[in-house]
C-alpha cells in the first residue's frame, strides 16, 4: 500500500534537509580546486585518549595515508597500512605534510586539504596529479622513531574492519611513488620496521 500523506511528508523532509546541508557545506568532491594560495586545512578525525608523545621536527615518522584529488575524489596514491617513513620537518616531503603533521600522537588521524602551492604547484606530478591540484590526504600516524604503543593500544576501535573495506591499492608509478620533494616522497625510503613498545 502507498504510505499515508503524513508518512510521505515525514520521509520527504529529512531528504530535503540532507540536500540542503550538503549544498550549504559543499560536496566531498568540490569540482574546483582551492586557490593556489589558500591556507592548509587540518582536520583531526581521531585522537587517542593517551596523547603525550607528540611528533616534532627531526622525528622519524611512519604515516599511513590515502591521497585523493580535491576536484573529483580520485585516488592517486595510497599506503595506508604499510605506511611511509620520513624525517619530519626536513623538506623530504611536500610542504603540506611538513606543516600538517606536527604535534600528532601515534594513531591520531587527520585530514589534510593541501592547496597547490603547498603540494606540486603548476607542475603537477605525472599523469595523476594535474597542474594546480588541491590534494586531500587521510593520514594516520603509525609510529614515531620506530616506536608505537604495545598491542596497538589507543588505536581507533574498528580499524581492522575498516582495512577490509579499503579499495585495492592503485598501481605505483615506475619511479616509486607519487609524492616527492627532492626524490619522491613515498618511494625508495622504506618503512619503519621492527616497532618496539613506547
Amino acid at each position: 500500500p502507498l504510505p499515508s500523506p503524513v508518512m510521505w511528508h515525514e520521509r520527504i523532509i529529512p531528504l530535503a534537509l540532507v540536500i540542503y546541508i550538503r549544498s550549504a557545506f559543499g560536496k566531498a568532491c568540490a569540482g574546483d580546486n582551492l586557490s593556489s594560495d589558500a591556507p592548509l586545512r587540518i582536520g583531526v578525525k581521531y585522537k587517542p585518549d593517551d596523547c603525550r608523545k607528540l611528533s616534532k621536527k627531526g622525528d622519524r615518522l611512519l604515516i599511513g595515508y590515502t591521497g585523493t584529488l580535491y576536484s573529483d575524489c580520485s585516488v592517486f596514491d595510497e599506503s595506508y597500512y604499510e605506511g611511509f617513513s620520513f624525517t619530519y620537518g626536513q623538506g623530504e616531503v611536500i610542504k603540506g605534510w611538513d606543516q600538517g603533521l606536527g604535534g600528532m600522537c601515534v594513531f591520531e588521524k587527520r585530514k589534510l586539504t593541501i592547496p597547490a602551492n603547498l603540494a606540486y604547484g603548476t607542475d603537477g606530478q605525472g599523469d595523476k596529479i594535474p597542474s594546480n591540484s588541491t590534494l586531500v590526504f587521510e593520514v594516520e600516524l603509525l609510529g614515531i622513531n620506530g616506536k608505537k604503543p604495545k598491542k596497538d593500544k589507543g588505536r581507533q576501535p574498528g580499524w581492522s574492519k575498516q582495512k577490509k573495506k579499503m579499495q585495492p591499492k592503485p598501481e605505483k608509478p615506475a619511479m616509486g611513488g607519487m609524492m616527492g620533494g627532492m626524490g619522491g616522497m613515498m618511494g625508495g625510503m622504506g618503512g619503519m620496521g621492527g616497532m618496539g613498545g613506547m
